[in-house]
């Protein structure tokens, strides 16, 4: 059978600019091991989506946050919910979590956060999520336009959540990742996650 020719770095970081997608061997980088190999392609893959997004966005500005203190709006937004879904004794805590888990992405956060994120893929889709804010070409033909995505712990928004005037439409209060600490006579530490499924219906 007739073997397909090696990827170069070029067409990888190329696939990745358009689609999001990556190698997870990271074939197409020299290295000494897979670690090696990896932190290579991460910089390069990375270096690239920041560069494609400025060029996208020069010239372009997104909508104004209302106000500087987002930890303050995140506590407004979602402390009606908080109390009315937890015991008293552990709203407060629940409350000091999730003030601090919304990450609203502006001009400011944009490039460390494309840089600094944990997955590639996550990195390409919040660097169209931004993109989008500003009324810019995204990066692909299938690139999602979103005005919010939650992962994990985190709530990443664009400033086009302030234009939306409906309230069932709020995407902080539906998507914040709402969590509660376990019993502490249970076996299982950490923490437990919470869906309001009210928020969905």
């Amino acid at each position: 059978m007739r073997k397909s020719a090696p990827t170069t770095i070029a067409h990888e970081v190329e696939r990745y600019i358009r689609t999001g997608e990556t190698d997870p061997h990271h074939a197409a980088w020299p290295g000494n091991g897979f670690m090696d190999r990896a932190n290579r392609a991460h910089d390069d893959l990375r270096g690239a989506l920041v560069r494609e997004v400025r060029r996208l966005a020069e010239g372009l500005a997104h909508e104004p946050l209302p106000q500087a203190d987002t930890v303050a709006l995140t506590r407004a937004k979602v402390e009606p919910m908080v109390r009315g879904l937890f015991p008293r004794v552990e709203q407060d805590a629940v409350l000091a979590t999730l003030q601090k888990s919304v990450v609203f992405l502006t001009s400011a956060n944009i490039e460390p956060i494309m840089i600094e994120h944990g997955y590639d893929s996550s990195a390409w889709t919040l660097a169209n999520l931004y993109l989008a804010s500003l009324g810019a070409e995204l990066l692909g033909d299938d690139a999602p336009r979103l005005v919010g995505l939650s992962e994990e712990t985190t709530c990443y928004v664009s400033p086009d959540y302030f234009t939306e005037d409906d309230p069932f439409a709020d995407f902080v209060v539906g998507a914040a990742p709402f969590e509660r600490p376990r019993s502490s006579s249970g076996d299982r530490g950490g923490r437990e996650r919470v869906v309001p499924r009210v928020l969905f219906s």
